[in-house]
């Protein structure tokens, strides 16, 4: 029994009932979530809690501008632009060209998409330069 109030189990629980109150999801991040799985990426997306923590900051900072470094899936950066004001604008940089494509259909338009293969990257072993996506709100 001690086991199941100090191990994963309890952390689940816990970080279960704080994101059905204070992080419900909505279809697009269900969505998004989903579409992760399906394009089988990584599964290292930022928790609801999590997400909403960095919904909050950015509200808090009154920030206008987030540079997002490993866009994934864009589950953070679609919980960070809802964040955003209207004039706000969120980079978010990604290596891997097939990684944030879900960032359109989810209602962030992209304003730019900035070319690979500019040079090598730092390592040394790739010669392409990581995709940007530049989006802003609806």
């Amino acid at each position: 029994m001690l086991e199941n109030l100090t191990g994963k189990w309890l952390w689940n629980k816990v970080d279960n009932y704080f994101a059905d109150l204070f992080a419900p999801q909505d279809d697009q991040l269900k969505a998004v979530r989903r579409a992760n799985r399906e394009a089988r990426l990584p599964e290292i997306d930022v928790s609801p809690v999590q997400g909403k923590f960095l919904y909050v900051l950015i509200q808090i900072t009154q920030a206008k501008r987030v540079l997002e470094i490993g866009t994934l899936g864009g589950y953070s950066s679609i919980w960070m632009a809802r964040a955003l004001p209207k004039d706000g604008r969120i980079v978010t940089l990604e290596f891997e060209p097939r990684r944030g494509r879900h960032l359109v259909p989810v209602g962030l338009r992209a304003a730019a998409r900035l070319p690979s293969g500019l040079g090598r990257s730092p390592d040394g072993k790739s010669s392409q330069w990581p995709a940007s996506t530049v989006a802003g709100r609806r």
